[in-house]
């Protein structure tokens, strides 16, 4: 890993205050008993050195893996609408109509340039309390099916998966 400059900078600014403190320290109290008793806590400085490295590591990457989820979770959902943006819409309309019960709260899912904040989440509520009742015999399957095989292209995969879908 190469260093930045700024961050060489910072660590030599670092470990030059850090001996700057200690040289003070070391004559500001003279002496070969309380010499010893700072050999002794830069010991023990040392020592846990490298739990606080441990540490400081354990929390960056923490930090690093829950911005890079974020971010993939960003791109998956702009991938997802896309797709509903271009077909999904024409595929979930093609699924509803197999609802045998989607009569009785159409009218309340279908929203007007009159609709207010509250109409939208009184359809909201209405779509999570409906319970579909879906009849494939009254769906369009192949219909349904080259719809799908319109939106997805086999093309730029392996030879092993395009002779499955064959």
């Amino acid at each position: 890993m190469r260093l930045k400059d700024w961050q060489r900078k910072l660590a030599f600014a670092l470990l030059a205050a850090a001996v700057v403190l200690y040289a003070v320290r070391w004559s500001a109290f003279p002496g070969e008993p309380l010499h010893d008793e700072m050999a002794r806590f830069l010991l023990g400085d040392m020592a846990f050195l490298f739990l606080h490295v441990l540490l400081v590591m354990l929390v960056l990457d923490g930090l690093i893996r829950r911005r890079e989820r974020d971010e993939m979770r960003q791109k998956l959902d702009m991938v997802i609408g896309a797709f509903f943006s271009e077909t999904g819409a024409d595929l979930l309309g093609r699924i509803a109509r197999s609802d045998a019960r989607l009569g009785e709260v159409w009218a309340e899912l279908v929203p007007s340039a009159k609709w207010t904040a509250a109409d939208y989440e009184r359809s909201q509520q209405v779509f999570w309390e409906h319970a579909p009742e879906i009849d494939l015999s009254a769906c369009d399957l192949a219909g349904l099916g080259a719809a799908l095989s319109a939106c997805v292209s086999l093309e730029g995969l392996p030879p092993a998966h395009a002779e499955v879908s064959a």
